[in-house]
């Protein structure tokens, strides 16, 4: 994934609209959840699997 994806302007793009630290429970590292998202996505991944 790290050869196919441009993690950094990825997150570039995405990290004004991800939670922010003090509005409610402590959120995830953007890095993490991006990363979760798209395994998920390309191994056909679904909480109920």
């Amino acid at each position: 994934m790290d050869g196919l994806i441009p993690w950094e302007r990825l997150e570039g793009r995405l990290r004004s609209l991800y939670p922010k630290v003090g509005q409610g429970q402590r959120p995830y590292a953007l890095s993490v959840m991006l990363r979760v998202y798209c395994m998920q996505l390309l191994y056909n991944l679904s909480d109920s699997g």
